[in-house]
């Protein structure tokens, strides 16, 4: 197996990269770095650089200087393009979650559908499915999902490797790079990490 972020590490190294990059990685700092004040003694250029773009977004916003927007007695009215924006990030935000309780909504129907099988090598606390319907097999939650015809040494081998998915949580894993992917649907590297962590 190979990874599209981490392809010269191990499964161990780059399960513990994946983690790092979900829980503390660039998209969680891009979202509460703004949230912190910091103060200097004197400005910075790129202090000074910031506030001159906020100056002029703020007046290409709302269609009027900044200066006067506050001190006006009627609230400033948003301009166009501001609005369709934040409209085509919710469409998108939308889109993606209705996709993704689609998906859900199928794998439950997958397992419903599936045949429960009894192994010695699955621990009480996991279900181990057979189903026709796929050719690869997969896990959830404590789910494990197999196709029909694993035999033997094929059969173990499998199942080994879909229960340790099991037993490591990657479900829940899976779950917050999912959350990030939808709601940062617009940045590629999310959707590369979401899929470096499915093919595993």
């Amino acid at each position: 197996e190979t990874g599209y972020l981490f392809p010269w590490a191990g499964y161990g190294v780059r399960h513990t990269l994946r983690c790092a990059a979900l829980g503390g990685g660039g998209c969680w700092t891009a979202a509460v770095l703004p949230l912190c004040h910091i103060e200097t003694s004197r400005p910075s250029p790129i202090a000074e650089a910031t506030a001159s773009a906020e100056t002029f977004i703020i007046e290409q916003a709302y269609d009027e200087p900044a200066t006067t927007a506050a001190t006006t007695t009627q609230p400033p009215r948003l301009a166009l393009w501001p609005r369709l924006l934040a409209m085509a990030y919710a469409a998108g935000v939308a889109v993606g979650w209705l996709a993704y309780l689609r998906s859900l909504a199928s794998l439950w129907l997958l397992m419903a559908r599936s045949r429960r099988i009894r192994t010695a090598a699955a621990p009480r606390s996991a279900s181990v499915l057979v189903s026709g319907r796929i050719t690869v097999a997969c896990s959830w939650m404590r789910w494990v999902i197999l196709p029909e015809g694993l035999e033997g040494r094929q059969l173990r081998s499998v199942l080994t490797h879909e229960l340790s998915h099991v037993r490591l949580g990657h479900s829940w894993d899976m779950l917050l790079c999912e959350f990030a992917a939808r709601m940062l649907w617009f940045l590629p590297s999310a959707w590369l990490l979401r899929k470096d962590l499915r093919d595993v």
